[in-house]
């Protein structure tokens, strides 16, 4: 999830702002490493980052979170002018400042929630200068940073004691598991077909019973376990 999330967000910025920006992708290290002169020769550029994230159970059975990460877009304009430049940007059209281009990225992101991953959206939660009147062979940098919440509920936990599912399903959640030699790996659960059930009133007719059958098709092993469980209450009354 976490890395889908980070993706679409490249993904909006890049086809949201085109040829405004030079590049936009996820954040390699540019501004750490010794080549920072061939890093600024790529700029205007935004990067993406992923920043952590704060997890809150959301049921007393502790079998879904509400995990709220956090994610930084990294703005980086350089100038030939000045700093001041770099910042507000220049006269001609493609001298792009930071303060235009957080202005585009708020507008680009704030609400989405990027296919509907996202619950209620993204969620600007700060701006932040990383760099200013700094100098590199006679280039003005301004970088600035932009932080996110995006809230995502998660209902796909193991049971316990359970491991991930055999699947040759790319999409399933257990996939990514089985693209590995692993002991640990259980046979999906057998569909659960139907119920039979008989329903009495004592009060009215102890000796009548309406017969109920229920059909259901499900390979969701906590509905099953919940279902067996409650006939085994009832019979057991």
């Amino acid at each position: 999830m976490i890395e889908q999330i980070e993706n679409r967000i490249v993904e909006r910025l890049k086809e949201g702002l085109g040829e405004i920006v030079r590049e936009v992708k996820s954040y390699g290290g540019e501004l750490d490493g010794d080549d920072l002169f061939n890093t600024i020769r790529a700029m205007p550029s935004i990067w993406v980052t992923y920043a952590g994230a704060s997890l809150e159970a959301r049921s007393t059975s502790r079998s879904r979170y509400l995990e709220e990460h956090r994610f930084v877009t990294m703005i980086a304009v350089q100038s030939v002018r000045s700093e001041e430049s770099a910042r507000k940007g220049g006269a001609y059209k493609y001298e792009i400042g930071t303060y235009n281009l957080i202005k585009a990225v708020r507008y680009l992101l704030t609400n989405q929630t990027l296919g509907g991953i996202v619950y209620r959206g993204l969620k600007p939660t700060g701006i932040r200068s990383l760099f200013n009147h700094y100098i590199v062979q006679r280039n003005a940098l301004s970088v600035f940073a932009i932080e996110w919440s995006a809230v995502v509920d998660n209902s796909q936990l193991l049971e316990d004691g359970a491991y991930p599912e055999i699947t040759d399903d790319p999409n399933h959640k257990d996939y990514w598991f089985n693209e590995f030699r692993r002991t640990a790996l259980i046979k999906p659960f057998e569909d659960l077909h139907e119920i039979n059930a008989e329903i009495k009133d004592p009060t009215y007719d102890p000796d009548s019973a309406a017969k109920v059958e229920m059909k259901h098709i499900t390979r969701d092993s906590a509905l099953q376990n919940n279902i067996l469980d409650m006939l085994k209450g009832k019979k057991d009354e």
